[in-house]
């Protein structure tokens, strides 16, 4: 029988808060899956604010020579994405859903158990 689910870390944004309590309803999860779950969704809100920014800014900026540069929040924006990623991994979310991994990469199925584990359930 599982034990009452943990409470997100206090701190966490909107996104963050959400991912954390997708993934611990209905599982038992160890000190150190829930250290994992943290810094991951930590690394989602970071993800949510850098989402943000890059709506209002400019792809391609001016470098200091003149020439054209990508924005380095896009470069963040692809870190970030690939932590996400490695921590998802880390957390086994694929291991907890039923088939359809076979033939993805690991980034892949990282956004694949994201995606499944933060997203919306009908009530």
């Amino acid at each position: 029988m599982a034990s009452k689910n943990p409470s997100p870390p206090v701190g966490l944004g909107k996104d963050g808060r959400a991912f954390w309590r997708e993934v611990v309803k209905g599982w038992d999860c160890n000190p150190d899956t829930l250290r994992l779950l943290e810094r991951a969704a930590r690394v989602l809100d970071t993800l949510a604010v850098l989402d943000q920014e890059l709506e209002s800014a400019e792809l391609i900026l001016e470098g200091s020579r003149g020439q054209p540069i990508a924005n380095p929040l896009m470069t963040e924006r692809r870190l970030h994405s690939q932590v996400f990623a490695q921590l998802v991994r880390q957390l086994r979310l694929e291991e907890a859903e039923a088939g359809g991994w076979e033939g993805l990469s690991i980034s892949e199925r990282g956004r694949k158990a994201a995606l499944q584990r933060w997203r919306k359930s009908p009530q």
